[in-house]
């Protein structure tokens, strides 16, 4: 149980993107990712203690192309490491002037 495990979040992501970044972006470019843990999803308890914990969070990919086939590759990444997850919003950032998708994951 532990709260290591999201930092698969990371790995997949960098498996997709050269450009990952936990919380906010502090150099982006034109083509990055975002992701950050939010909280507990659920759980399940015994012997009055916890014995397994669902973390969730937020993938934000941020491109300036809107053929990207980058969303793709970040969707069947999720997928190949068993990772729960679906596209939330996909929307046009007009102060930054690019296309950005955000997926929820639970881990």
């Amino acid at each position: 149980m532990g709260l290591q495990k999201i930092a698969k979040i990371k790995e997949v992501l960098l498996e997709v993107l050269p450009d990952v970044y936990h919380y906010t972006a502090k150099t982006p470019g034109n083509r990055y990712a975002v992701w950050m843990e939010l909280g507990e999803r659920s759980q399940s308890d015994g012997d009055n203690c916890k014995m397994e914990q669902a973390i969730y969070g937020t993938i934000d990919f941020y491109t300036e192309d809107e053929d990207d086939t980058k969303q793709d590759e970040i969707q069947e990444a999720l997928k190949r490491e068993g990772i729960s997850f679906f596209l939330a919003s996909v929307q046009y950032e007009e102060e930054i002037d690019l296309i950005h998708y955000e997926w929820e994951w639970v881990i």
